[in-house]
């Protein structure tokens, strides 16, 4: 697999798919990219949970941590 990044976004978290990634997840009889394995874990306990809708109904998407926030996490755990 190549690590060079495609046109397509991850259909979970908006990161690039890197090119030739095998992850996808299929909703509505359309399948969309994903851009690791984590991204497709989450995505197919969401859609197989019966909550398919957070994909049809979502107007933007997630918010990702900040990194400062992680860090001072860790000075915590």
């Amino acid at each position: 697999m190549s690590n060079a990044a495609s046109d397509s976004a991850c259909y979970h978290c908006g990161n690039p798919v890197p090119a030739g990634a095998p992850w996808t997840i299929t909703l509505d009889e359309h399948t969309h990219p994903l851009c690791c394995p984590g991204c497709e874990a989450v995505a197919h306990a969401i859609v197989d949970g019966g909550l398919a809708s957070y994909y049809r109904y979502r107007t933007e998407l997630p918010e990702r941590p900040d990194e400062r926030q992680a860090a001072k996490a860790d000075t915590w755990s």
